[in-house]
């Protein structure tokens, strides 16, 4: 949507366009744990449910940091998506001369693979690091060499592959845990970005790079609300940084950039319930939770009473409701969220397979396995094609102590993830 301010008959097909965009995508995964991970949804709601839960902070006794040229963290350079490795003088080289240089050593590749990624010899670097690792595959080093190789030449899948090779030898590795978020970063996959980087943040709370690129990874997921809060964590660890600082500017910039046509819309008419429903999505799909209940209500006060509303005040009424709930479980109050959320189910019932989906893990919050069990396969039944309400359903089922029931449910999440996959592969290759 541009930012042009738009007549209020617009406004009004606007609100009810991203209302119910809001609500046909479906599916958070839930996993067991204290606290329920959520998956992050594809479509304009994926910003808030960007990584909610805990990450298992489980570090090994004395564990410590990798080898080789991982010392130093890389930074994040705000707006480009690249890492900017640490600037440094070249180093003598360690790799032994041409002449005693044997191909099938090693040790002497993996040198000489550090002494060409120094100086920027990128894909020179990466054979010689591949090779390295053939000959001697139960080294991590090679594999450590690479995920940074990797990322500096934007082969992200590759380079994930590398940081997961590290963290199977060194599991909890905090850098390589960096090195995968980046890796998931470049591909956009940003709820498993999150993910990593929130591991990381809890192995090393105090290393300003790693809650930086958690709050810079949050705005580019379009949580602004969870990325500027991380960024001020980062600024009050280190307050004469001036790259958080940066970071915070540009990252408020936008967001009022997003937000600013539409509190105009609503400055300019405050009575249209309308124009406060659009606020209200726009600060619900931006992570500004609070705000979004505050110009939900407003809204919902604004309507004239529901015998007096029209099909499609009922409608907007009815999204409100079901967006309503769905923030209210994300502020960890499943008690009033379901509520919403059957209120949504009785005046739209086209909601019903997303509000049982929700109702179901607003349930599974609350510790009510059965009851959520229920209502998430009464979402199911409504939507038989939505891989998260099944992966969902799994973990419901998982937490009850009901294994073959869960492997089920996984089975089929898989098969329509697989499905999904292979179509939007194939409508890749029809485009290029």
């Amino acid at each position: 949507m541009s930012s042009e301010v738009l007549s209020l008959r617009s406004v009004r097909a606007s609100a009810k366009i991203l209302l119910v965009a809001s609500i046909l995508v479906s599916g958070c995964s839930i996993f067991g744990g204290a606290k329920p991970i959520e998956k992050t949804e594809s479509g304009p709601m994926a910003a808030r449910r960007a990584a909610q839960a805990d990450v298992e902070a489980q570090v090994a006794a004395g564990a410590s940091g990798l080898q080789g040229t991982t010392s130093t963290v890389p930074s994040l350079v705000p707006g480009e998506g690249r890492v900017s490795l640490p600037a440094q003088a070249a180093a003598p080289a360690t790799a032994p001369a041409e002449a005693d240089f044997d191909d099938d050593n090693a040790g002497h590749l993996l040198a000489r693979c550090r002494d060409r990624a120094a100086r920027r010899q990128w894909f020179d670097a990466v054979g010689d690091c591949r090779r390295s690792a053939e000959l001697n595959p139960s080294s991590v080093e090679p594999q450590v060499e690479l995920m940074q190789l990797l990322i500096e030449l934007q082969a992200y899948a590759d380079a994930g592959q590398a940081a997961s090779n590290v963290l199977a030898a060194k599991p909890n590795d905090p850098i390589a845990l960096y090195y995968l978020a980046w890796s998931y970063r470049g591909r956009e996959q940003y709820p498993e970005a999150i993910a990593a980087l929130q591991k990381a943040v809890s192995l090393e709370p105090k290393r300003v790079q790693f809650v930086q690129a958690l709050g810079l990874t949050y705005c580019l997921s379009d949580n602004f609300g969870k990325g500027i809060a991380t960024l001020e964590q980062a600024q009050a660890l280190q307050p004469s940084d001036t790259k958080t600082g940066e970071m915070l500017k540009s990252a408020r910039a936008v967001l009022d950039n997003h937000l600013e046509p539409y509190r105009k819309l609503v400055q300019e008419k405050p009575d249209s319930f309308d124009n406060q429903a659009a606020l209200g999505f726009i600060y619900q799909k931006y992570g500004l939770s609070q705000q979004a209940l505050t110009a939900y209500d407003t809204s919902l006060a604004k309507m004239p009473p529901l015998t007096e509303q029209d099909a499609d005040a009922k409608k907007i009424s009815a999204q409100i409701y079901y967006n309503r709930g769905v923030v209210y479980r994300e502020l960890g109050r499943p008690a009033e969220a379901e509520p919403a959320l059957w209120q949504a189910m009785q005046l739209e019932p086209s909601l019903a397979a997303f509000a049982w989906y929700y109702i179901g893990l607003s349930r599974y919050d609350d510790g009510k396995l059965e009851a959520s069990i229920d209502a998430l396969r009464k979402s199911i039944d409504l939507a038989p094609n939505v891989a998260d309400n099944r992966a969902a359903l799994a973990d419901a089922y998982a937490k009850a102590g009901k294994t073959a029931l869960a492997a089920e449910q996984r089975e089929a999440a898989d098969a329509l993830r697989a499905r999904a996959q292979a179509e939007k592969d194939a409508a890749g290759k029809a485009s290029a």
